[in-house]
């Protein structure tokens, strides 16, 4: 899912992507960039319910997201997760996972 929805250059004056709670997403590894420079995205729906137990790179996940995201990420498992800076990039409206979970 590296890069799936990386939105540099698409410019919209409010969009959201829409429902992805039935994405199975047990085996990714890999979210780095998956929203990245994504402007004006006001939503995401679904995305709390991502199975997270294999993912090991969050980089950048959200980097650079303009708008009015507001996200609850917090249940999400991280104890795998080796690369996370930048995840939001300081994105206020983003509940990120409990990083001090990390390597359980």
């Amino acid at each position: 899912m590296l890069s799936m929805f990386y939105c540099a250059g698409y410019k919209a004056t409010k969009w959201s992507i829409g429902d992805l709670s039935g994405w199975n997403t047990v085996n990714v590894t890999e979210m780095e960039s998956m929203f990245s420079f994504c402007e004006n995205l006001t939503n995401v729906y679904g995305i709390e319910e991502f199975d997270t137990s294999s993912v090991t790179n969050m980089s950048s996940m959200f980097l650079a997201v303009s708008g009015n995201l507001v996200l609850d990420l917090g249940g999400w498992y991280v104890c795998d997760v080796e690369e996370y800076d930048k995840f939001s990039d300081g994105l206020g409206n983003i509940i990120e996972p409990d990083w001090t979970k990390m390597y359980c």
